[in-house]
């Protein structure tokens, strides 16, 4: 089967349920963003404090382009597939699933782990609020030309593996 990539906002749970997905399915699991820190044995917020964004999005989108396996789930950044035309070569590549998650229960858990995210390390609680809600509006229309829609907060694991077979089956038609 062609890699499956997870997509979605930061704090959608992209990694907790990609490993979940991958043992279920028997797959091999990669944490793009954990891919990066062992290659260029820099953790992501020091690829942006010393480098910049800029710099982070071109190491993304090599790292993405050069993962050549089948039967992989990859769990993407939640900006992997908003720069660099990421979206179109994970669409033609294999399957994308967009992780939807209510914006509530994202705000709650980034205010929680904000220290861990360098877009969001340095902002108040207010500020962060607004920066969430503002980032989401600017990234969903890139989330949502994946080939699967996943309401995490609604749906169950069993729900998305039938969704991925039968997806996969119709592009095998």
């Amino acid at each position: 089967m062609k890699p499956i990539y997870l997509i979605g906002f930061m704090g959608t749970g992209k990694s907790t349920f990609g490993k979940r997905l991958a043992f279920a399915m028997n797959f091999k699991f990669i944490d793009l963003d954990e891919f990066i820190e062992s290659k260029e044995n820099l953790k992501i917020a020091d690829i942006f404090n010393n480098y910049g964004e800029s710099r982070f999005r071109e190491l993304e989108s090599f790292y993405l382009k050069s993962i050549n396996e089948t039967d992989i789930i990859i769990s993407c950044g939640g900006g992997t597939p908003c720069f660099n035309n990421n979206i179109n070569f994970i669409n033609s590549n294999g399957l994308s699933i967009y992780l939807k998650t209510n914006r509530g229960i994202l705000i709650s858990r980034l205010i929680y782990n904000k220290s861990k995210r360098p877009l969001l390390a340095d902002k108040t609680d207010s500020e962060l609020l607004k920066f969430i809600n503002e980032l989401i509006d600017k990234r969903e229309p890139f989330y949502l030309k994946a080939k699967i829609t996943f309401q995490m907060d609604k749906s169950k694991l069993d729900e998305l593996i039938y969704a991925i077979i039968h997806a996969e089956n119709e592009c095998i038609k």
